[in-house]
This record gives structure tokens, C-alpha cells and sequence, in this order.
């Protein structure tokens, strides 16, 4: 049942998260699309400021983490593991995510060198890691034993740190930025709400009229992005001081706001009329330019760096394969 409850998490996030950042047009860039040997899909979840980027795959054996540097993939597992998932990696390439034992999962880092070490909150009986700042702090969440989740901080010297907002029944700490502010979504007795979790304070909001609000990227200035319903979806940004600005690209029927670089550009990806699904970029401004791989079905976004170069999976000839926009 663990395994269940959190693979499912990692359905709906696993095309968000991701929240590292980065300054250029990609849509006036070429597209490079990528998948290790032998995938049968391929999903990039993180791309650094190097355009080092990391995800997972599924081959013929199961599901394994990679990074792709300089057109260069590497693959890894954990030892043990019966199902890899990299989620997120810093400035320096180091990268947490994931891995499958059985019946739950537990946090790996992943150290430049290639080594890897596996952590859990102390009563955790699932654990997911989500993004890893700059100076190798990470944030995710854990099932207890009974099955309610809980934020946590993991410090680049080991220290777990475990929180919850007041009256939360659920934490989700998706987001990390390099002063070590998280953000993420907690449910209460009236629904869900997202948070920033800073100095050891929170701060909770709602967009106006929505009946959930899920950030889960913050860039370094504490703003946010993601997305809310109503009961649509629709994206996103919360500056420092509190103030909210919805958006949807032209002839959306849902947006997801997945990643803020540090001047405000989000990036994210929609669903048009005919459940097509496209990339998009706001800047700073409100202006909306949306993108496409050439020839392919649908476009998702997951990931964007401090340059704004972005990662993402596409479909083409009917295969989930990944894709980095050239820098």
C-alpha cells in the first residue's frame, strides 16, 4: 500500500518537479531530444545551471535514474533498488530523488563523485525527496505509519529537520531555493493551501476563489510559482511581499506553472481544447510565448535553469522521450 500511495505522488509530481533555474529564448533555439539506450520512456525531471540535466527511465529491467552533461548520458541505481527516480540537481550536479525496496521507497543523494546515499526521516516509512539547493540542502516529504505525510529538510551534513503547518493533515515541501526557503501544499479541514516555510516561520496562502493552490518552486527573491483550481487549473506567481497573479496562455483549458528562474520567468506547460498538451514561457512582464517540440504530440515541461534553459518529455511517433532546448 505504501508503494501505491507513493507512486501516485510521484505520477502527479513527476511532471512538475523540479526546481532548478537559469536567461535565453528557447523558443527561438533548437530542441535536443534524448533518451538513454534501450528506454521505452524517458522523463527528465531537473536541469542545472551547467544544462546538466538528470530524470528517469524505463528500460526492459525497470526504472533507473540518469543525468545527461554535455550530450554525455550516465546512468545509476542505488544499490538495491527495484525502481530509480531523480528529481532534482544543484549548481554543483549533485542530485536526490528516489528509489523503490519492496513495498516503500527511501531518499537517495547522489555526490558528483557518483556515490550515493540513501536517507529516511526517522518514522518514515516512504520517503520523497524533491528538490536540493546550492548548498546541498533538500526538501520533500514522508508517509508515516499511518500513512499521513510530512515536510522535511535534509542539510547537506545529514540533519533531518521534519515540519508540518499548524492545523495541516498532509505536507507536501516540494520547492527549495538557496537560503534554504521551502514552499510546497498542506491539507486541512477546508481544503488545500499552499505555504512558505522560512527561518523557521510559515507563511500560508490561497489564490482568491480557489479551491486548491499548489506551489512548488521558489526562486531565490521567495517567488513562487505553480498552479490552482477552480475547479479548472490555472497558473501562478506569488512575489515576496504576498501579492498574487493568475495567468493562462491563450485558448488554455488547464495550466501547471512548474518552474521560476531567479528574474521571474516561468515556465510551465497547458492543455489546449483537443487535450493537446504544450510548453510556455511568461516573462517577468506577463508576456506568454508557448512552444512545441517539432513533430511531436505533446510537450511537457518539468524543469527550467537560472538561464532559462528548459528540460522536459515529449511524445514522438508515439514514445515519451526527453528534451532540452539548446543554450
Amino acid at each position: 500500500m505504501y508503494k501505491k500511495l507513493a507512486f501516485l505522488s510521484l505520477v502527479l509530481l513527476l511532471s512538475l518537479l523540479s526546481v532548478a533555474q537559469q536567461n535565453a529564448d528557447p523558443v527561438s533555439q533548437p530542441f535536443i531530444t534524448f533518451n538513454p539506450p534501450g528506454a521505452t520512456t524517458t522523463n527528465p525531471t531537473g536541469i542545472n545551471s551547467a544544462g546538466v540535466v538528470t530524470g528517469w527511465y524505463i528500460d526492459s529491467k525497470g526504472t533507473h535514474g540518469f543525468l545527461r552533461a554535455a550530450g554525455k548520458l550516465t546512468t545509476f541505481d542505488p544499490k538495491g533498488s527495484t525502481g530509480t527516480s531523480a528529481q532534482s540537481i544543484n549548481v554543483h550536479g549533485v542530485i536526490t530523488g528516489w528509489y523503490g525496496t519492496g513495498s516503500a521507497f527511501h531518499g537517495f543523494v547522489r555526490d558528483t563523485a557518483g556515490t550515493i546515499m540513501s536517507f529516511d526521516p526517522p518514522d518514515s516509512v516512504s520517503t520523497i525527496p524533491l528538490g536540493i539547493n546550492a548548498g546541498g540542502a533538500i526538501s520533500g516529504y514522508y508517509f508515516d505509519q499511518f500513512l499521513i505525510t510530512h515536510g522535511f529538510v535534509r542539510s547537506a551534513t545529514g540533519k533531518l529537520t521534519e515540519f508540518d503547518p499548524p492545523t495541516s493533515l498532509d505536507t507536501r515541501a516540494v520547492g527549495i531555493n538557496k537560503s534554504g526557503a521551502i514552499t510546497g501544499f498542506f491539507d486541512d479541514a477546508i481544503g488545500t493551501h499552499g505555504f512558505v516555510h522560512a527561518k523557521g516561520r510559515f507563511t500560508t496562502f490561497d489564490v482568491p476563489n480557489s479551491f486548491e493552490t499548489k506551489p512548488i518552486s521558489i526562486n531565490d527573491a521567495g517567488e513562487t510559482t505553480g498552479w490552482y483550481t477552480d475547479p479548472a487549473f490555472h497558473g501562478f506567481v506569488r512575489d515576496a511581499a504576498g501579492n498574487i497573479t493568475t495567468f493562462d496562455p491563450p485558448g488554455s483549458t488547464s495550466t501547471t506553472g512548474i518552474s521560476i528562474s531567479p528574474t521571474g520567468v516561468v515556465a510551465g506547460y497547458w492543455i489546449d481544447g483537443s487535450r493537446v498538451v504544450h510548453g510556455f514561457l511568461r516573462d517577468a512582464a506577463g508576456n506568454i510565448t508557448t512552444f512545441d517540440v517539432p513533430n511531436s504530440t505533446s510537450t511537457f515541461t518539468t524543469g527550467m535553469n537560472s538561464a532559462e534553459v528548459i528540460t522536459g518529455f515529449t511524445t514522438v511517433g508515439g514514445v515519451q522521450i526527453g528534451y532540452v532546448t539548446h543554450p
